[in-house]
Formats: C-alpha cells, sequence, structure tokens
C-alpha cells in the first residue's frame, strides 16, 4: 500500500502522535510503503519494497536463523557446542536458528568474530533486496565485498584510487 492511499487517513507511529509533515515528505522520496501490522505487531511501519515485495520481518528472522545454521554446520559444532560458545544453552541459541529469536547486533557481531564470518552475509541472507535488484545481483554484490574485505591494504588503496578517479571523471563528464 502506497503512501498516497493514507493521505487521508491519521497514520500514528509508536509513539501514538501523528506523523508529521516532514515525515512524510521524508516518507514519499524515499519511495517508502506503509506496511500495517508487519508480523502481528500492532504498529504500522514503512518499508521499501524489494524484488521479493514487502518480506515480513520474521521472515528476516528465519532467514537469519537458517544462516546462523549453515554456517554451524559448515564448521561441524552441533547447536550445543555453539551454544556454549555464546553461554547459552542448546535449547535457547536453538531458537536463534529457528527464528523463534531475535538476533541481536551484539550476537551477530560475536558471530561474525567466531565463525570469521563477513557480516555483510547475514544482511545479503535475511534482505537481499538491500544489495540489487535480484538475488542473483545481490549475490554477486556479497562476493565483491568479501573480496574487498579480504585485500591487502595495497590492493584496497589501488581500488580506492580507481573507484575516485571513475567518480572524478563521471562528475567532468556530467558537467561538459
Amino acid at each position: 500500500m502506497t503512501v498516497a492511499a493514507f493521505e487521508d487517513i491519521s497514520v500514528k507511529d509508536n509513539r501514538d502522535d501523528k506523523i508529521t509533515e516532514a515525515a512524510l515528505a521524508f516518507v514519499t522520496r524515499q519511495g517508502l510503503d506503509l506496511v500495517p501490522e508487519e508480523d502481528g505487531r500492532p504498529e504500522t511501519i514503512y518499508r521499501r519494497s524489494g524484488f521479493e515485495g514487502h518480506v515480513s520481518l520474521k521472515d528476516f528472522d528465519r532467514r537469519l536463523g537458517k544462516f546462523l545454521q549453515s554456517v554451524r554446520e559448515g564448521s561441524g559444532l552441533t547447536q550445543e557446542d555453539t551454544g556454549r560458545l555464546f553461554d547459552l544453552t542448546k535449547v535457547v541459541y536453538g531458537r536463534y536458528e529457528r527464528g523463534e529469536s531475535r538476533l541481536d547486533v551484539r550476537r551477530l557481531i560475536v558471530f561474525c568474530e567466531i565463525f570469521g564470518v563477513n557480516p555483510i552475509h547475514f544482511f545479503v541472507a535475511a534482505a537481499p533486496h538491500l544489495f540489487g535488484d535480484s538475488a542473483a545481483e545481490a549475490e554477486k554484490r556479497a562476493v565483491i565485498m568479501q573480496k574487498i574485505a579480504d585485500m591487502p591494504n595495497e590492493r584496497v588503496d589501488i581500488l580506492y584510487q580507481l573507484l575516485t578517479s571513475i567518480d572524478f571523471m563521471e562528475k567532468k563528464a556530467s558537467q561538459d
């Protein structure tokens, strides 16, 4: 449902105040859609639609859980082993893998530290629409980002100079 469909409706945010004109203008500029009662939650939130439409917040949790499971299984650890690395029981850790509990940023960072995972892969697994117009494009960008993360500093410097030069040439060409 687009914002235009709600212009005559009194939209409320989490503080139970009306949305301001400035916020509505921002929503319109950003091309956000009003997504009511996401995942059975009473509040209405604004979201950007991607190539999969509006993926539910619960589906984000499930996708993150599947990613956790695949990394854990790839390492040869059980849920119990992994839970102990986080000072969690097998039952509590299992809730993350099943998408029943929300993984907070702190635990995500620790998971990345323990398993040597680039955090970009969590985001691509949960929300590929943030990285491209298709799953294939999102995966390609994730591979590129991983390659950059793994590059020696000298190559990063060269790549940075190259990209800066391209930006400069594009800006100069648009001015001519």
